[in-house]
C-alpha cells in the first residue's frame, strides 16, 4: 500500500476597501480606542476602564491580526479572548480588502 500527500493551493487576490483605511502596522494606542468605537467593539469589565491598559491590549491584537491573519488568541478568560477575537474580526475584513494575496496550501494525505 503506497501513501500519497497532494498539496492543494489555492491563490485569492482581494480588492481595496474604498471608504475607510487603516494604517495597521503603525496604529497608536489612541487610534486603536478610536477603532473600538467605531466598531462598537465591547470592551469587558475586566479593563476597569483603564484607557492605557485597553489602548495597549487593543493596539497589540490589531498588530497581531495584522501580522498574521491566522493568528489565534489564547487567553484563559473567556472575556478577555472574546474581547480579543471581537477585534481580530473587526480588523479582518479591512485586511482581505487590501489587495491583500492570499495563498493557502492544506496537505491531503490518501
Amino acid at each position: 500500500m503506497h501513501l500519497y500527500t497532494l498539496f492543494v493551493c489555492w491563490r485569492k487576490t482581494l480588492k481595496v476597501k474604498a471608504d475607510e483605511t487603516y494604517n495597521f502596522a503603525n496604529i497608536t494606542e489612541e487610534e486603536s480606542l478610536d477603532f473600538l468605537v467605531e466598531h462598537n467593539i465591547e470592551i469587558p469589565a475586566i479593563f476597569n476602564g483603564d484607557r492605557e491598559r485597553i489602548g495597549k491590549f487593543t493596539q497589540k491584537a490589531i498588530k497581531l491580526v495584522y501580522e498574521n491573519t491566522s493568528y489565534e488568541f489564547v487567553y484563559n478568560y473567556d472575556k478577555t479572548l472574546n474581547f480579543a477575537n471581537d477585534i481580530k474580526q473587526a480588523v479582518l475584513p479591512y485586511l482581505n480588502e487590501q489587495n491583500i494575496s492570499i495563498q493557502s496550501c492544506v496537505p491531503y494525505s490518501l
